[in-house]
């Protein structure tokens, strides 16, 4: 082979490779497309855990059955906390309000799949403080024998 039909073939599958690259791209691109749903959401209830990044409230009991509903935000250092200086202030069994922002993000491509659902803490109000347990009722339940209380049946 000359010189002159080498370079012609050796053009040709550059542009083969190039547009092959193209295409593949164009799809990898209209994969990674996502819907973004932006919810601002609140919800009230008693702080069931607490860290400096974390905070987890109880916003639904069912007294009957026994039944907890709980939800677990991470928190940032920016997050706003009204009525107290820190989140350091705040304990398990007070009494809160958290406004949040749910962002919901879903390949557009992949219907099968479940949305990620991302939430992020605006503000943390404080509403009260946990109910003091009385010292009376305290020393009752050290003098038991058993260290377990009893289930409360209705």
């Amino acid at each position: 082979m000359d010189r002159p039909k080498k370079r012609k073939i050796i053009l040709i599958m550059a542009v083969g490779i190039f547009i092959i690259c193209g295409i593949s791209r164009a799809d990898e691109d209209k994969k990674s497309k996502r819907v973004v749903a932006r919810i601002a959401k609140e919800i009230q209830g008693e702080v069931a855990g607490i860290s400096k990044d974390s905070i987890a409230i109880v916003y639904n009991r069912n007294e009957t059955t026994g039944e907890e509903y709980e939800m677990s935000f991470p928190v940032a250092k920016e997050v706003g906390i009204e009525h107290k200086k820190s989140i350091k202030e705040i304990a398990v069994g007070d009494t809160v309000n958290v406004q949040y922002e749910e962002v919901t993000e879903k390949y557009t491509e992949d219907e099968e799949k479940d949305p990620e659902i991302n939430r992020k803490v605006k503000v943390i109000t404080f509403l009260r403080s946990a109910v003091k347990v009385a010292e009376s009722a305290e020393a009752d339940s050290e003098e038991e024998e058993s260290p377990f209380k009893p289930l409360k049946t209705p």
